[in-house]
């Protein structure tokens, strides 16, 4: 999360990835948790515009040649706590986890799908 506490500008960021313990070399799918958008790609720095008075949220997800889950609207923390045991299947091309939410309750599921690949 990157705040501005700023009543009348826009901030901008700059923030190495290496800052953030990922490799600036590879490449991450970043998605705006409180935009509810693909925030897009980012390798080597992410740089982020924030509105005044407000947070963005971002989750970060190396970039696979896969589907992937990046995000829910349960919760901050973008599917940590509500999903687990994702697994992709090459052979039927079927995405898999498990949902721990309660029961009769529906939140989104964000899922990036690489470019060719088939929905």
């Amino acid at each position: 999360g990157v705040f501005n506490s700023s009543q009348s500008e826009v901030v901008t960021k700059t923030i190495p990835l290496n800052r953030l313990w990922l490799d600036p070399l590879k490449t991450y799918i970043a998605y705006d948790f409180w935009m509810e958008r693909l925030f897009g790609e980012v390798t080597n720095n992410l740089e982020i515009k924030i509105l005044s008075e407000s947070v963005t949220l971002l989750a970060l997800h190396l970039k696979k040649d896969i589907p992937q889950v990046i995000s829910t609207g349960r919760h901050v923390l973008h599917g940590a706590n509500e999903i687990e045991d994702i697994q992709w299947d090459d052979s039927e091309k079927i995405l898999n986890g498990i949902s721990l939410g309660p029961k009769n309750t529906a939140y989104n599921v964000m899922i990036y799908m690489p470019e060719g690949a088939k929905w």
